[in-house]
């Protein structure tokens, strides 16, 4: 209650005029005010944030984290341009989105930057700004969040990732050296098997099949006439199996027809080989049609046993 009391003169007597008012509400609204300020006051001393105003260029009323951050007293904190506390490499964009602001302009209201503390480390932090008035005359207010910690987690991890690209980078290359190294010598080794049995073959046809054909010239009685040919036969099963790669590679043979290609590429008759197989010469005929399609020279004037022996 608001009490108001006054002496009156009324038909020359005194008087006592009070006016008493209501004030509780007054009194509630001045309570919850004192109430509030007392949590604010407690919040921005509490905060694991810093919070600090910065206002003509030079932070002001700066809570506690604000300083243990930037590792200043008060009366340092405040007494200097803002823009010394921030590194050189992110001096000039704290700078600008701060004047934009007081523009009236929207520069981005969140973003990390480092600051340099007064020890002459640096630390990244995360700044929260808004456009506020202060004591009547534009400002902005601060918070400010120390991702130091969250930094360096995220430069150890892009560091350790980049260490593991490098060394898979490096796996690469070896096995590509070696991969390399392996084809070169699967293609010297096929090289020669190649030249292993091309010697096997010329060897066969130069010393021994026109050896064995003197022998058939002479005088041989029937044991020896079929041991004879016993020999050839298996001189010609031994080289039977290197034909199919010295004829062009796409092709599919049949056994029986590499039989008779050998055969013919040791310049041997129909008759020779229809005798040498048991069959008819008609049979021989047919078997080399079907090998001269194969080999693609059908219906061409091309010697058969030249192309062979050219393609071994």
């Amino acid at each position: 209650m608001d009490t108001n009391a006054s002496i009156l003169k009324i038909d020359g007597k005194y008087r006592i005029m009070g006016v008493f008012r209501d004030i509780t509400e007054r009194k509630q609204a001045e309570d919850a005010l004192k109430e509030s300020e007392e949590k604010y006051r407690i919040l921005f001393k509490k905060a694991n944030i810093g919070i600090y105003v910065v206002q003509d260029g030079v932070f002001k009323s700066p809570n506690p984290k604000a300083l243990d951050l930037f590792g200043y007293s008060k009366e340092e904190f405040v007494s200097a341009p803002f823009a010394n506390f921030i590194h050189p490499e992110d001096r000039e964009m704290v700078k600008d989105r701060y004047e934009r602001r007081l523009r009236g302009e929207e520069p981005p209201t969140n973003y990390p930057f480092r600051l340099l503390k007064k020890d002459g480390n640096t630390r990244w932090v995360e700044l929260n700004v808004v456009s506020i008035l202060w004591e009547d005359r534009p400002a902005t207010l601060c918070f400010l969040t120390d991702i130091n910690a969250q930094k360096q987690a995220e430069t150890a991890l892009e560091e350790t990732k980049n260490e593991l690209e490098r060394k898979v980078q490096e796996r690469t290359m070896e096995l590509e050296e070696v991969n390399t190294a392996l084809r070169v010598l699967v293609k010297s080794q096929n090289t020669d098997v190649k030249e292993l049995e091309n010697k096997i073959s010329f060897n066969i046809d130069e010393l021994i099949f026109p050896n064995l054909e003197e022998l058939k010239k002479t005088k041989l009685n029937t044991a020896q006439r079929t041991f004879l040919e016993i020999i050839g036969k298996n001189m010609i099963k031994i080289t039977s199996d290197f034909v199919a790669d010295k004829v062009n590679t796409h092709l599919t043979l049949t056994p029986s027809e590499i039989k008779i290609t050998n055969l013919i590429k040791h310049g041997k008759t129909n008759k020779e080989i229809a005798e040498l197989h048991n069959i008819s010469v008609r049979t021989v005929e047919s078997y080399r049609s079907n090998i001269r399609n194969k080999i693609g020279i059908k219906n061409k004037k091309v010697n058969m046993r030249s192309y062979l022996i050219s393609n071994s």
